[in-house]
């Protein structure tokens, strides 16, 4: 810090009007929060003088807005010793920007805290129009005119370069921004209730707050609306770690909306948002802008949460209009894996990139594996290597935090449009696509309520309309060998295509949706706790059990669709149980075996054709079986054998059963089934 002539080293920000201190440039000294406060205000106080330096004239001074800037520097280590509540500090009466930047190691040890009345975490919004925005940068090259810009210090045998926030402490602002970099890792410490964070809350929403006021005049829990939030950004030279999570989206993304009649009850009106005073996470965009994470090294346990505010706006359901606000884009990108964590786009677009792989944390208690939350937009996820992804869900369709008496006040309902898709491409290794919260009890584990909901586990098994697994070096592996399925929303433009470089193995049920959408519930149309069973029902009772069990009567959304669903494997394509059940035509090719196919599918022109195509042998083995409904064409071709063995068979059924064919088989009803004797060998059976 530069006071006058005299330059002092800072290594401590505390409380009070510390003086600055020391001996000589090398000398060592604790910077008061209050004279940083003192010394802002004064420069704000000169603002005419200051404009007028800049050649600003005095009848134009009202169109420049001119804000404190504070740059505290230190060529050693820096810590802040306690908590900085920059919500009072207001210069000319507006916040400014606030830049730490240390040449070693830069620790918080107390909240660094704007938007806010205090700097707690269960604190509440103040009614700032504008936050301080942050810049904070450890293994700082203090030589740089940028203040983010760091030494590589990510080589083995640097001894300091780390930006750490110690648990229980905060990061945030409102309408602001916040920056933070190192040379070498950036590490959120703590679990639990005192996870470090780091966020950008916006500042309350000022439109239509009449409107709102009124709809949801009759709740408890009134609905904390932002805006105008500006970035987060965080860049590492080496890693960027947590620890694991112990909560789920769904414990601080609150939502209301039970129906009464063709009306929302009084004393719940459709609506989801942010409760700050429950958000224990790593970091977060509330008020619409984008969150960017980027590390030389590896992304461990990190959870990254861009989400949307939206509510209905009219108590009649029938009139209502769905109004969404936020959601920025979320992008994530490790130089080596990213390890487990969880991530929620809202309505944008989210990326993960790892130049290594996306893998499991062995360590985790809970979910082991990434976990990707949707409410709109898309996902697309890429690892060089190889990735495993442990499930995709809707936050709004799964349940509710145990506490706070969420479950009464909070309905069920789908966000996705007909786009909503992910996407997921491993280069070089295999990729898996797992439903780790339809296993054992993760969901309790996050603490949320299903008391009362009959099926739990069935609603994380829904995924957006379309997606695409690629794995050009690798195999594809749907579920873990005895867990749950999964099922893919029904609408118009969905789309499923795989493409794997080695074998694609199903564990269990895959299924895209064909039933008419109205049936599901939406923002208009949310089902109340005690009418679940409708979507998560027992057995094969309810939305998402009977998708699974192809027991639903189909719409023919896909009519108009001309693309097929597309499965191939280089290797061999297996069913070790479940089934695929496909309402468009699809073309399944093997480069080696297709082997205990289990497929009930569906054309919707004559001019549509199944196939199923085996380089090697077709084996349908004891469980195998092809049933095919509507018109055109069913092709089944194998290079050498085609063998039923004592399966089922393959049949054409339309509207009703019309051929079987087992063991003996015809030409007839467009059904074609061929050896291509690719050897002498060949065979059908």
């Amino acid at each position: 810090v530069t006071v006058g002539a005299t330059t002092r080293n800072i290594t401590t920000i505390a409380a009070g009007n510390n003086a600055i201190s020391g001996s000589g440039a090398t000398g060592t000294a604790t910077l008061g929060r209050a004279t940083v406060g003192n010394d802002s205000a004064a420069f704000m106080a000169a603002r005419a003088g200051i404009l007028s330096g800049l050649g600003v004239a005095a009848h134009e001074a009202g169109r420049v807005h001119l804000r404190a800037g504070v740059e505290v520097r230190a060529a050693g280590d820096l810590a802040l010793a306690g908590d900085w509540q920059l919500a009072a500090e207001r210069p000319g009466n507006d916040a400014g920007f606030l830049t730490l930047r240390a040449a070693g190691n830069l620790t918080l040890n107390g909240s660094l805290s704007d938007g806010f009345s205090t700097s707690t975490a269960a604190d509440v919004l103040n009614d700032n129009a504008r936050s301080w925005s942050m810049r904070i940068a450890a293994g700082a090259d203090l030589a740089a005119a940028d203040p983010l810009a760091v030494r590589d210090l990510a080589r083995p045998g640097a001894a300091a370069g780390d930006l750490q926030v110690s648990a229980n402490r905060l990061v945030r602002t409102g309408a602001g921004s916040i920056d933070m970099a190192a040379g070498r890792d950036i590490v959120f410490q703590g679990s639990g209730s005192a996870q470090a964070t780091a966020y950008v809350a916006g500042r309350r929403m000022t439109g239509d707050s009449a409107l709102l006021a009124e709809l949801f005049s009759g709740q408890a829990a009134k609905p904390g609306f932002t805006e105008q939030g500006g970035r987060l950004t965080l860049e590492a030279r080496r890693d960027i770690t947590s620890l694991e999570a112990s909560q789920l989206v769904n414990n601080w993304l609150w939502r209301s909306g039970i129906p009464n009649g063709e009306s929302f009850s009084a004393s719940s009106q459709l609506g989801w948002w942010t409760e700050f005073s429950r958000f224990r996470q790593t970091l977060g965009s509330f008020g619409g802008g984008d969150l960017s994470v980027r590390a030389g090294g590896n992304i461990v346990n990190l959870q990254a949460m861009v989400p949307t505010t939206g509510w209905a706006d009219s108590r009649n359901t029938a009139q209502a209009a769905l109004q969404v606000r936020n959601g920025g884009d979320l992008r994530v990108s490790a130089g080596g894996d990213i390890v487990a964590g969880q991530y929620l786009v809202g309505r944008g677009e989210g990326q993960l990139r790892a130049q290594g792989n996306i893998v499991e944390a062995a360590g985790n208690t809970r979910a082991k594996s990434t976990l990707l939350a949707l409410m709109d937009g898309r996902w697309d996820v890429a690892a060089r290597g190889e990735l495993t992804i442990g499930g995709v869900f809707n936050p709004t369709a799964v349940p509710v935090s145990s506490a706070d008496n969420r479950a009464t006040v909070s309905s069920y309902f789908f966000t996705w449009g007909d786009t909503a898709a992910v996407s997921l491409n491993a280069t070089a290794g295999s990729a898996r696509f797992f439903s780790d919260m339809t296993e054992g009890s993760n969901i309790q584990n996050y603490g949320l309520g299903t008391a009362q909901i009959p099926s739990p586990r069935s609603l994380f098994q829904v995924l957006p309309a379309s997606l695409a697994i690629t794995a050009a070096g690798g195999d594809v592996q749907f579920f873990r060998d005895g867990a749950g399925g999964a099922m893919l929303f029904p609408s118009a433009q969905g789309a499923l295509n795989v493409w794997s470089g080695g074998d694609l193995t199903f564990y269990n049920s895959l299924a895209m949706a064909d039933s008419n959408v109205s049936l599901w519930p939406g923002f208009a149309t949310p089902l109340a706790r005690q009418d679940i069973d409708q979507l998560a029902g027992t057995g094969s009772s309810g939305l998402i059990p009977g998708t699974l069990a192809g027991s639903l009567a189909n719409a023919s959304l896909h009519a108009s669709d001309g693309k097929p669903v597309r499965l191939h494997a280089g290797g061999s394509i297996q069913t070790v149980a479940g089934a695929l059940l496909l309402p468009k035509a699809a073309e399944i090719t093997a480069g080696q075996d297709v082997l205990g196919l289990v497929l009930s599918g569906q054309n919707l022109r004559a001019s549509d054709k199944t196939t199923v195509r085996a380089g090697r042998n077709f084996l349908a083995g004891e469980l195998g079986n092809i049933t095919l409904a509507g018109p055109g064409a069913l092709e089944v071709v194998a290079g050498r054998q085609i063998d039923l063995e004592n399966s089922i068979g393959l049949s054409t059924i339309g509207n009703t059963p019309h051929v079987r064919i087992n063991r003996l088989f015809g030409s007839t009803h467009n059904v074609y089934v061929k050896s291509e004797r690719a050897n002498p060998g060949g065979s059908i059976k």
